[in-house]
């Protein structure tokens, strides 16, 4: 999963000397949940069925901004001496588990569910292994054995891009963000103009508008960078310095942005319906799943700072 608010990193590279965003652990797993109640519907009868128009599918999008931000806030500087390190700290953060889930697998599912009919096991067996399987955009790829992982597979994009487009970031965040929306905009239109298929069981073997645009990590780093830009404004204005804010505007401040957050996110679901369409395109499946991250990315900006009554109650310790 994306990754979490405890990781400093030190020896040499230049760090924030601020305190942790406590607030942001505890959102963090209010997003799992809905993950989790969204993944469950189809196997628990006590959840098949409910909450069935929220945006649960949002969480996900969350954690994309959030791992931008957090990274930003961590890391100031990763001169090009401290990438091995830095990349290693992320592998074995995120690598081990993987390998313990697919380990395990064989003792909690059926060997039908690891590798549709008619794939290449081993091919999809290595890149799985290799948390690759997010860039091929062939359900029976991306969603191999442990089926979620795909997000991690993103995420391991995410991280070996981060040195780079931290480079010079106070200076070149404008046109970088530009590019990766306008990267994204571009495999969305292709995969139109291709005419691919969404997601179903029939096209487990083919690539999907679904692979181009929800699993891509070519497409979701747009969501990625939009934390990396809402950190870099926050730290510009004082995150992690202790201060006394003025507790009524700030927390005004944060119930608007998440509930403005989880209105953008609820409507956008549903807006490509109500203006007629009726099949999922690639272009429909980026506005119900990532035009509205810009929102979260904003939320969790405000939230950072910690100044209102629900940050504050967020970061208590149970």
């Amino acid at each position: 999963m994306p990754i979490g608010l405890n990781n400093i990193l030190t020896k040499g590279n230049k760090q924030l000397d601020a305190k942790k965003i406590h607030c942001l652990t505890s959102l963090r797993f209010f997003a799992a949940s809905a993950i989790v109640f969204l993944h469950s519907r189809p196997f628990f009868e006590i959840t098949s069925g409910r909450l069935t128009n929220w945006p649960l599918h949002y969480g996900v999008t969350f954690f994309f901004v959030l791992s931008g931000f957090i990274l930003t806030y961590v890391y100031q500087d990763i001169p090009p001496g401290r990438r091995r390190d830095f990349y290693i700290s992320r592998i074995a953060r995120i690598w081990p588990a993987h390998v313990a889930s697919l380990i395990l697998l064989p003792f909690l599912l059926p060997s039908v569910q690891w590798i549709w009919e008619g794939a290449n096991p081993l091919l999809v067996t290595i890149t799985n292994v290799l948390l690759m399987q997010a860039i091929i955009p062939i359900p029976e790829y991306y969603f191999s054995y442990n089926g979620v992982a795909w997000s991690i597979s993103t995420e391991i994009f995410f991280y070996a891009a981060f040195p780079f487009l931290l480079l010079n970031w106070s200076s070149t965040w404008l046109w970088k963000l530009a590019c990766s929306l306008l990267l994204a905009l571009l495999v969305v239109l292709a995969s139109d103009y291709l005419a691919l298929p969404p997601f179903s069981p029939s096209v487990f073997l083919k690539v999907t508008s679904h692979g181009m645009v929800y699993i891509s990590p070519v497409v979701r780093i747009f969501e990625f960078m939009l934390g990396m830009v809402a950190a870099k404004i926050a730290i510009r204005n004082g995150i992690g310095i202790d201060k006394r804010r003025p507790l009524l505007p700030w927390t005004l401040a944060e119930l608007g942005t998440l509930i403005l957050a989880l209105y953008v996110a609820a409507m956008l679901s549903n807006l490509p319906s109500r203006f007629g369409a009726t099949k999922e395109t690639a272009l429909v499946t980026w506005i119900i799943h990532s035009s509205g991250a810009i929102f979260f990315a904003l939320m969790i900006a405000v939230m950072s700072f910690q100044g209102g009554l629900l940050s504050r109650l967020l970061r208590l310790e149970l």
